[in-house]
């Protein structure tokens, strides 16, 4: 059985229950959400090592206490994680549908209560304009930040985004179809984001010219065109090869208008090659990861074994993934992997 993780402690080896999402902070530690142990971490490399930093989550599943310390706060799932521009984190805390923000420095960060009610407005029920603190979410599953802009993913169709001002956080006008639950296939290629049926959603990113999403179905793109949202698919055929829906649970940009997508226990990159969409599995053998084995770690990525949970970029060649119990690293264009968690 392996350790947990502790302060200060050396990031390989250690144990974690359900590594959901990772991110980069303004110092250029890889933060995690820890989900089932609800605690937030940092992994910060220290003269090549990598070590974790305790930053919010007392081990305790309940909702935060508004206000708190962060490290002394517990926390109900915590799902997805974002850094913004003056280096304060949002928290997506799954088991109260709410989004707390982390502010502050070391152990003397305090958390607050910034976006989500239990008993808010139904999903897609609210005017723009509408203070963050009283809308409901949808169970909140992703997060990304542009300059004042907070988008949130959610298991419903439906991205919907808040503007900060000041210190509070006020919903705009998301992209969305929340009548319809099922995903159309025979969806214009290039339509209108807010006559668009969005997939359930699983992953969203923020690339250079919008905001990719994937879900059960192919992945796409929001493109901003001229004050105006769009969607454009860049995926194949939502079906596979026996008519099932393909679920992608995390994306990340890859080259000028391509993509990775984490789908099952493979890493699948989608590219466009004269204007005809290519689909090639870069790391994964299709196999799960076990929990104690050996996985074809700090080797090629095609011979490992993975099951992603969340992809993060580093630069044009490498990328963070975590998997349940690991945090790996992947580098192009030799496709190796490399554990640096768990």
């Amino acid at each position: 059985d392996l350790p947990p993780a502790k302060d200060g402690g050396l990031a390989l080896g250690i144990r974690l229950t359900e590594a959901a999402h990772i991110a980069l902070d303004s110092i250029g530690r890889i933060l995690l959400a820890d989900t089932a142990s609800g605690r937030i971490w940092a992994i910060a490399n220290v003269n090549g090592v990598y070590r974790t930093q305790h930053v919010a989550g007392n081990g305790e599943q309940g909702g935060f206490v508004d206000g708190a310390l962060a490290i002394d706060s517990p926390l109900a799932r915590p799902k997805a994680i974002a850094v913004g521009s003056n280096g304060e984190i949002l928290v997506a805390d799954s088991g109260t549908q709410t989004i707390a923000v982390i502010e502050g420095h070391g152990d003397r960060s305090v958390i607050h209560h910034v976006i989500g009610h239990a008993v808010g407005n139904a999903v897609g029920a609210f005017p723009d304009g509408t203070p963050g603190k009283v809308v409901k979410l949808g169970s909140p599953t992703d997060l990304a930040i542009v300059d004042d802009l907070v988008i949130v993913g959610q298991l419903a169709p439906q991205l919907i985004s808040f503007r900060r001002i000041e210190e509070s956080y006020f919903a705009t006008i998301g992209v969305d179809d929340s009548q319809r639950q099922e995903y159309v296939l025979s969806r214009q290629a290039d339509a209108a984001a807010d006559d668009y049926v969005l997939p359930n959603l699983q992953g969203i990113h923020l690339a250079d010219d919008g905001i990719l999403f994937t879900g059960y179905g192919p992945p796409g793109r929001v493109l901003h065109r001229d004050g105006q949202n769009h969607v454009a698919l860049f995926g194949l055929t939502p079906s596979d090869t026996e008519g099932q829906l393909r679920a992608g649970i995390a994306i990340a940009p890859y080259g000028i208008d391509g993509a990775l997508v984490a789908e099952g226990h493979q890493i699948v990159k989608y590219t466009q090659v004269n204007g005809v969409t290519v689909r090639e599995v870069v790391a994964g053998t299709g196999e799960g990861e076990s929990a104690s084995g050996s996985n074809g770690d700090n080797g090629p990525a095609l011979a490992a074994r993975i099951t992603p949970n969340f992809i993060l970029k580093i630069d044009a060649n490498n990328y963070f993934v975590s998997t349940p119990r690991f945090i790996r690293k992947i580098s192009f264009p030799e496709g190796s992997i490399t554990l640096v968690a768990g």
